[in-house]
């Protein structure tokens, strides 16, 4: 469906305007919940998710991720786009993608001392899901890094299932 594939152009462009935005967005919110409108229930649910540094490290990586694949959506719209040219840019896309898998340790590096500079800002502490004996919803990793559990449970995954779409 063509207007389906706008709406994908439209994602990127909303992702990448939310990260921008996200130190005034917080603001406006505790505004909200200061002025107390409607018991400032929205605000703060809303604050209380957003302020989290398991939402604000995959906003960092779905925006650089999403960055990618932003040209490749606006190209595959056109009208007179012709198939050798469109397998060229998904290949292009797909090269990129597993040059970033490659070096994923440097990459994500990159992406979680940004997230951090902003959850240091906002007072944000970076918690990684706690370890324990079973789990039923999420994977169990043994790991002791924030740094390490976000690349291995997010990052990683989400290169693999982005190259995979393609």
């Amino acid at each position: 469906c063509w207007v389906c594939l706008g709406w994908w152009v439209e994602r990127h462009e909303a992702v990448a305007l939310f990260k921008d935005n996200i130190l005034p967005t917080i603001a406006t919110l505790e505004q909200i919940m200061m002025d107390n409108k409607d018991d400032g229930s929205m605000g703060r649910s809303f604050h209380t998710k957003i302020c989290n540094f398991e939402f604000i490290i995959t906003l960092f990586i779905i925006n650089k991720l999403l960055a990618i694949t932003y040209q490749i959506s606006i190209n595959l719209q056109k009208s007179n786009i012709d198939l050798c040219t469109a397998i060229e840019k998904v290949e292009l896309v797909q090269s990129v993608i597993n040059d970033i898998r490659l070096n994923a340790e440097n990459e994500f590096k990159e992406l979680f001392n940004s997230a951090s500079n902003i959850a240091s800002s906002l007072g944000i502490t970076k918690l990684m899901p706690r370890i324990v004996g079973t789990q039923k919803h999420r994977k169990n990793y043994a790991i002791n890094s924030a740094e390490i559990y976000y690349r291995v449970s997010i990052f990683i995954p989400y290169l693999d299932e982005l190259s995979a779409s393609l």
